[in-house]
């Protein structure tokens, strides 16, 4: 089910193409599919399947996603750019960049960060557990200096760089060290 069309001969048959991979992917066995499409000033939007299984319920054209943990690779290649531009140096401490943001943060370098193995807190423990309080609170928004003062005020889970333990603070602390050198989320 197309949302929106476009009249220009090449974004209809990009939109169409996108059609079909959609409908294709629900026939291969998804619940549904929403894409949004944004090119050369033009986008659309194309979805097809259900909402939620067994509801029947249409993909909305306005749907919300939790993109969650994929956006991680996405931050890791930015880190990786700004290391090859010589703007981060993976060893250098969280303090060098971000001065007082973590309590221990002239102990964790942004390698650890990135390898997960800061052992920082993971902020999602302490309330993004299944049940009511998630489906409540699932569309709050929180800044990320929020979620990170949640980590900062327990203590390490183990010295950086001694184990591995995924952790989404260290993704936030990432955020912010990529904000404070170029400007930009």
């Amino acid at each position: 089910m197309t949302q929106t069309t476009i009249d220009r001969p090449e974004v209809s048959a990009l939109q169409q193409a996108v059609q079909q991979a959609a409908d294709r992917l629900v026939e291969a066995g998804a619940a549904g599919v929403q894409f949004r499409v944004a090119r050369d000033g033009d986008s659309f939007v194309v979805t097809s399947g259900v909402a939620e299984l067994g509801s029947g319920r249409p993909v909305p054209a306005d749907g919300r996603f939790r993109i969650s943990c994929i956006t991680k690779p996405f931050v890791a290649v930015v880190v990786l750019q700004l290391v090859a531009e010589g703007k981060i140096e993976l060893d250098r401490t969280v303090e060098s960049y971000l001065p007082g943001l973590l309590p221990y943060g002239d102990r964790i370098t942004v390698r650890n960060l990135l390898q997960h193995t800061s052992g920082l807190y993971n902020y999602a423990d302490s309330f993004q557990k299944p049940g009511d309080r998630f489906l409540r609170d699932r569309y709050k928004h929180y800044e990320p200096e929020d979620l990170i003062a949640i980590a900062a005020a327990k203590p390490l889970e183990f010295e950086p760089g001694t184990k591995f333990a995924y952790c989404n603070t260290n993704y936030f602390v990432i955020g912010l060290l990529i904000k404070k050198v170029t400007g930009r989320t």
